[in-house]
């Protein structure tokens, strides 16, 4: 069972984006019994987690996860088998219930469980168990984990009249449900987490939203960090910020807060944010501020000056706060990292035919003038073009790094342009040709030249046909505002794969494709 050899199977076909992850790694399982393929899935998601972002597909996907060296033995190996169950259950559409479940199940209901505490009762209840102080009942009475509470109030309710064996036995009842309490917040927080960060990207690249508005869920019985953030005002109302300034959720384990967009006319200057947390902190109570940030002495180091999120990350550092904003960057420069070693290895590897540029125009059927006067207007660091109107003139336009605007669309008769980027026909361009009757596109950079012609539009494009596109419209659009086609990949172009694939398949359309020779 080679893992290296089918993930390079599972990731050559995830890149002609046909399918998702989870339709691709479902048929290349079949093979495997249920052991094997638990092993292959969890080695798997615990690489791609590293390797692609969590918003490749529809499906929600945790590419990273924490665990704490003071709850949990051996947290670092654990922590990519825990991955792989979450990815595999989020999969699947399993509920929290059978994800927590297959995390920890407990009462030696299985030979093997992952989760182990470090801690088997916190150091609160092992003084009261050893003072036998049955004042302590107050507090496990506000535990809201009715299991958890019924383990630990046995303990207690018995202390007096219990042997030793006895009290063990409860002691290990209480630690299976500690455990269970574990993995039930781990699978809470963590698809909570993997579904804020999606929803954060969407909003990001939704230009329909500017601001945001941070709504707290019910589940706040005390004040606590949520409430910081629910309260705070940089200018415009409570909780609402530009959409660029929103921070990483959850807050805290089991929180379900959300920001959600903020459509209404937002009125008011915006502050500094120092001063708009201190104006916010002083409308809570001190014990409140306390309570925001957990203890007395970290207010007083609020109060002598320190940033309150450099408090919170020093008091969470797992999962520190931060912009989605810095963090999506981060994530996408992680993947491109990856992606172009994959890329060095030899993985992304195509046969191009090469030649010189003008024995290319003469095969396609251009003036290479035309191209040295994009060249010499662009010289690649914006996008240009030459159109060519049915009545014979043409027109240059110059668009931005990654576009440019077709005003005309329907008087074009072909069109060529330059892709600083590296890639081929993006899928805007296709679907300008087909829906305004373009006979003749062509895409090209500084290394590759991509050529894209219809021999008359009666042109049949069947329902797979359409379907397919529509698919690869999505991939590639995603990618584009993903930044993950650029510059680096230019040996490799994901919608190069994508229209060899599917235009070479359909009669009367040619796609040629060059490596232009220095």
């Amino acid at each position: 069972m080679n893992i290296k050899k089918i993930l390079d199977k599972v990731l050559a076909e995830y890149h002609k984006g046909a399918k998702n992850l989870s339709e691709i790694l479902d048929e290349e399982l079949k093979k495997y019994n249920e052991e094997e393929k638990e092993k292959i899935l969890e080695e798997i998601y615990s690489i791609l987690g590293e390797l692609y972002t969590p918003f490749s597909e529809n499906d929600l996907v945790i590419s990273e996860l924490h665990l704490s060296h003071l709850l949990y033995k051996n947290s670092k190996n654990i922590s990519k088998e825990i991955l792989g169950i979450l990815n595999k259950d989020l999969k699947a559409k399993k509920t929290l219930n059978e994800i927590a479940k297959n995390l920890y199940e407990g009462y030696n209901f299985r030979d093997k469980e992952i989760l182990k505490a470090t801690k088997v009762l916190p150091k609160y209840l092992k003084e009261a168990i050893k003072q036998k102080d049955k004042t302590i009942l107050k507090e496990v009475n506000k535990l809201k984990t009715k299991p958890l509470r019924v383990a630990y109030k046995q303990i207690f309710n018995k202390l007096d009249n219990l042997s030793k064996q006895a009290l063990n036995k409860l002691i290990t009842t209480a630690y299976y449900e500690k455990m269970r309490y574990y993995s039930n917040r781990i699978a809470d927080t963590e698809t909570h987490r993997a579904l804020m960060s999606k929803r954060a990207y969407e909003i990001l690249n939704d230009n329909e939203v500017e601001f945001v508005k941070f709504t707290m869920s019910s589940r706040h019985p005390k004040v606590d960090i949520c409430d910081f953030y629910a309260n705070l005002d940089v200018g415009y109302g409570k909780g609402i910020i530009p959409k660029n300034e929103m921070r990483t959720t959850p807050l805290h384990p089991h929180c379900h807060c959300v920001y959600e967009p903020y459509y209404r006319e937002v009125k008011g200057k915006k502050k500094s944010f120092k001063k708009a947390v201190n104006e916010t902190m002083n409308k809570f109570s001190k014990y409140e501020q306390k309570e925001i940030l957990s203890t007395y002495e970290m207010l007083d180091k609020f109060k002598a000056g320190e940033d309150i999120e450099k408090i919170f990350n020093i008091l969470r550092p797992k999962y520190p706060i931060r912009k989605y904003i810095e963090v999506l960057d981060n994530i996408i420069k992680k993947f491109k990292e990856n992606y172009l070693n994959l890329e060095k290895s030899g993985y992304f590897d195509e046969k191009f035919e090469e030649l010189e540029i003008d024995e290319i125009c003469k095969r396609v059927g251009i003036d290479k003038k035309d191209i040295d006067e994009i060249i010499k207007k662009t010289n690649f660091k914006v996008e240009g073009a030459i159109y060519y109107k049915k009545n014979g003139d043409r027109v240059f336009v110059k668009g931005g790094k990654n576009y440019i605007d077709v005003p005309f669309a329907n008087f074009i008769d072909k069109f060529i342009h330059s892709h600083p980027t590296g890639t081929s026909f993006s899928a805007e361009d296709v679907m300008m040709a087909i829906e305004n009757k373009i006979i003749h596109i062509i895409a090209f950079n500084d290394e590759y030249f991509y050529s894209l012609r219809f021999k008359d539009f009666n042109i049949e494009f069947d329902e797979e046909f359409i379907k397919s596109f529509k698919k690869y419209d999505k991939i590639l659009t995603d990618k584009i505002i993903r930044g993950e086609i650029t510059q680096t990949q230019k040996n490799f172009s994901t919608n190069h794969k994508i229209w060899k694939d599917l235009f070479n398949k359909i009669k009367g359309v040619r796609y040629d494709y060059y490596r232009i020779r220095k």
